[in-house]
């Protein structure tokens, strides 16, 4: 499904280069993107100093994590500012992106999965704090957010995008959509139907394009050549299996079996493949579209010691746990291997945002 944009103005209609920032889900791992994208803009580099000046990104997208990203530097004139503050990362060190505290009743069912873990009126108060009543029409920027209908409104579950270059959207309260979009069933209640993304596009710089291109093509412009996109993950690794030759049955004992036991990897491999697949599988297909693509994301928060997104997410609820995640994570953010891949993203966007 792709969004069919109809505000006449969503892009300049002139054969201009077009550039997309698309950002991953990730829960608390929210924070390396965030990080990354920091450490990008103070860069002493003349790209360094361009990047998200106001005028250099074209579309911001996001899924989950990354549709929160995505919607704070939108509502800014100068998006670098927001980053450079500081006010992108500490976000995602609020607690109540994974507290469960406001209502008892709520909290107390969770723990034993009744109701879902993360607590809906902790995350709405944060949301609300954040964007306050603003709409997707208040946006400085253009936005292509992806959430997943559960409701069906179409008569079956599907794919749903928001933008504000879609007129029916222009109302839509930010808070609401920036909940839509980063809750997954099991981890906050689901509203109004829409869910969490995370589920077919963790990393949604595919649909980002094709909506782009869509558009484009509307207003009679040939848009792949034009259309350069910076991808940029969540940093968190993306173990292999242990075993070359397995059989496995369908006891459900097997879906406990470590991913690999070997590098201190004890989760089972279905928490981490309903991401990481996608995630691969998409970015195959946007490096085959584009000439001008890059994809962002050192595999430098994985084991042994760090957690695999959901599960980091979850005990984020705690706060013992989520101070030692922001702790950590900073930490690995600041090493050698994010700073190379930093390095070689900055060199994409000195190119024009091309491959040099």
């Amino acid at each position: 499904m792709v969004l069919q944009l109809n505000v006449e103005d969503f892009f300049l209609p002139e054969e201009k280069p077009l550039h997309i920032l698309a950002m991953d889900g990730g829960g608390i791992y929210g924070l390396a993107t965030a990080l990354m994208l920091d450490q990008i803009i103070g860069s002493d580099t003349n790209a360094g100093r361009e990047f998200l000046n106001g005028d250099d990104v074209d579309l911001f997208s996001g899924t989950s994590a990354g549709a929160i990203n995505a919607l704070l530097l939108a509502q800014e004139e100068t998006p670098r500012d927001y980053v450079s503050s500081g006010k992108l990362a500490r976000f995602w060190c609020e607690a109540g992106s994974y507290a469960n505290d406001r209502c008892p009743w709520a909290a107390l069912t969770s723990l034993w999965g009744i109701t879902a873990w993360g607590g809906a009126a902790d995350f709405q108060q944060l949301l609300n704090a954040t964007f306050g009543e603003k709409t997707l029409k208040d946006l400085k920027h253009p936005v292509l957010i992806c959430t997943y209908d559960w409701y069906g409104r179409k008569g079956h579950w599907a794919p749903a995008f928001f933008s504000n270059g879609y007129r029916d959207h222009l109302y839509l309260r930010l808070a609401d959509l920036a909940y839509y979009a980063a809750s997954p069933p099991g981890f906050h209640p689901i509203r109004d139907g829409y869910g969490d993304a995370g589920i077919f596009a963790p990393d949604p710089c595919l649909n980002a394009i094709l909506s782009m291109n869509a558009y484009l093509k509307k207003i009679g412009i040939n848009p792949l050549p034009l259309i350069g996109a910076l991808s940029i993950g969540v940093a968190n690794s993306q173990p292999k299996y242990w075993l070359k030759d397995f059989d496995l049955g369908n006891l459900p004992f097997y879906y406990w079996l470590p991913t690999n036991p070997g590098i201190g990897d004890w989760w089972p491999p279905i928490i981490q493949i309903l991401l990481n697949a996608p995630t691969d599988n998409t970015n195959l297909e946007c490096a085959e579209l584009l000439a001008g693509y890059h994809r962002l994301n050192p595999p430098v928060l994985g084991p042994p010691n760090m957690l695999p997104t959901l599960i980091a997410t979850a005990w984020a609820r705690f706060a013992i746990w989520r101070d030692w995640l922001v702790t950590e994570i900073t930490k690995r953010m600041a090493g050698g291997e994010v700073t190379a891949a930093v390095n070689e993203t900055i060199q994409f966007l000195q190119n024009g945002w091309k491959k040099p």
